[in-house]
Parts: structure tokens; C-alpha cells; sequence
């Protein structure tokens, strides 16, 4: 198996495990860094990501430019996956959600912490991104570099950033982090939420600590999708 083809045959199930786990809907999208060109990244075209194949991967520059000639309709919200990129070099994947989860942490002022070890990986200082600050009244979406570039200057170092009213964005140095992060910041919102409402500010840790080479391990069970079955273990499988 040609190294491209592996990648493009993960982001396929990285999209599968994604819409499996409820962390995107119709309208999420994830990415990869095209690893023998630094400048360009692959993407679905729009189209839900349960029903992502192989057939319906694009490749974009940094600028969001169609590059393989493709005239399948692209996401309108890619410029968020080629600003980040372009910013931090050493980011190659890129998930963008609407996960009704979060959307309350970005309006409520309750700020999204992580409650639990294996939710560290979502940082300890989670930012929520207005484009109403910079662009004014839009119809909230990142359309073009511009605001994606400002999203990415907001994000900073960080690798989580919740977009008011909108919802969120993830970024990892590679595939499997990204996906293991967004599906810990969902699958542990209750025990974020619930703690965040309830637990003085003072008795707040900050949770620093790395995910373990087994602690991804002891999540198990199967995700169907798409006639495969990929599991849990897959985002494991490398951490």
C-alpha cells in the first residue's frame, strides 16, 4: 500500500469514527497534512463524514485551493483546516465540529476544563474564538482565509478553541490526536460540565498530565460505519 493511500484510507476512518462517536454532525469536517507536501492538506469533499469513501478525498493548498483538479463541491469552512496549518507547522490534522456539547461553554462564560485524566489532552486554558470581534455580524461561518486566519491567531499554541455560537476546533500533530481529543472532550462533557457548574474555582487543578501509552488502551468497543468496523483501538493504536 502506497504511503498516500494509507493516509487517505485513515482520514476515511477517522470520519466514520468521528460521525460514530457524535463529535461531527452533516456539516463536520477533519483533515490531514499531505505528508510528502507540507503546503497541502486533504479534506472530504462536502458531504457528511459517515458517507465519506476514498473517491470523495480532496487535496488543497494552504490557501484553499483546489490542486488535483477535483470538481467535486469543496466545505466552505476549509479555511480553518489550511490557516492552521499554515500557522503551526507542526499541526497535521485539523477537526472542525459542531458539537452541541461545547456550544454552551462558548455563550455561558463557564469555562470548558478538563475534569478527568484522560480529557488532558484539551489543554487547561480553552479560549472561545468571536468573529463578531474582527468581521462583525457574518453568518458565523469561516469562509474565507481571512477569517480562518484570524480563528488560527486565536488558537495560538493552544490545540482546542470553541467558536461562540458555532461551535468547536481541534488540531493534533497528527490524525489519531486529534480524533482521541475530540472524542475525550465529548464523551466527558457531562463530568466537564457538571464539574465546572458545581466545584468552587478554587478547588480547580490544573490537569497536566499526558495520556499514558495505556490509558487510550482501555477503551474498547466497536464503532460501525460504512461497512467497516473500526474501534477505539484505532486511535490507539499509535499514542
Amino acid at each position: 500500500m502506497s504511503n498516500l493511500k494509507q493516509v487517505i484510507d485513515e482520514l476515511v476512518t477517522a470520519n466514520h469514527v468521528l460521525a460514530n462517536e457524535n463529535v461531527v454532525d452533516a456539516f463536520g469536517h477533519v483533515s490531514i497534512r499531505n505528508p510528502e507536501n507540507p503546503n497541502h492538506y486533504f479534506i472530504s469533499r462536502s458531504r457528511s463524514p459517515h458517507l465519506v469513501t476514498p473517491d470523495d478525498i480532496m487535496e488543497f493548498d494552504l490557501e484553499g485551493n483546489s490542486v488535483d483538479g477535483s470538481e467535486l463541491r469543496p466545505y466552505a469552512e476549509r479555511h480553518i483546516h489550511g490557516a492552521i496549518m499554515e500557522s503551526r507547522p507542526e499541526i497535521n490534522s485539523v477537526v472542525h465540529n459542531h458539537s452541541y456539547s461545547v456550544i454552551p461553554f462558548g455563550l455561558t462564560g463557564v469555562k470548558l476544563r478538563p475534569a478527568i485524566h484522560v480529557g488532558s489532552g484539551i489543554g487547561e486554558d480553552i479560549g472561545v474564538w468571536d468573529i463578531h470581534d474582527n468581521f462583525g455580524d457574518t453568518d458565523l461561518l469561516v469562509k474565507n482565509m481571512d477569517h480562518g486566519r484570524d480563528l488560527a491567531k486565536f488558537l495560538g499554541q493552544s490545540t482546542v478553541v470553541l467558536m461562540r455560537g458555532h461551535g468547536c476546533t481541534v488540531a493534533g500533530r497528527r490524525l489519531k490526536d486529534a480524533v482521541l481529543r475530540c472524542r475525550h472532550r465529548s464523551s466527558y462533557r457531562p463530568c466537564n460540565w457538571a464539574t465546572s457548574s458545581f466545584c468552587p474555582p478554587a478547588r480547580w487543578k490544573n490537569v497536566r498530565t499526558c495520556f499514558s501509552a495505556t490509558c487510550p488502551r482501555t477503551v474498547r468497543g466497536n464503532i460501525m460505519s460504512g461497512g467497516r468496523k473500526p474501534t477505539v483501538e484505532w486511535l490507539a493504536a499509535t499514542v
